[in-house]
């Protein structure tokens, strides 16, 4: 079984907890779709940051995976930027 459309927003308001909080998170997500017979394609699953200004790389990982960034992507059909526009 998979999930598909899976989206996790998460808002940092200082950029060096976000790592952390982000890898956290993972992790728990993580526990709960192993616990609930599901499963993520790593080669499918990437994040994006939005803000206006240019914002450094995060390492997420997922089961001992790094996470790719992507610039923009498509929730539900439409296509969102980085940027927000």
């Amino acid at each position: 079984m998979f999930a598909d459309d899976t989206n996790i927003f998460i808002s940092c308001k200082n950029i060096n907890d976000r790592t952390q909080t982000v890898n956290n998170e993972t992790k728990i997500i993580s526990s709960w779709f192993t616990a609930n017979l599901l499963s993520l394609n790593l080669k499918k699953t990437n994040y994006i940051l939005f803000g206006n200004k240019k914002l450094p790389d995060t390492c997420i990982k997922l089961n001992n995976e790094t996470i790719s960034r992507v610039y923009q992507t498509k929730c539900l059909g439409v296509l969102i930027q980085s940027n927000l526009k």
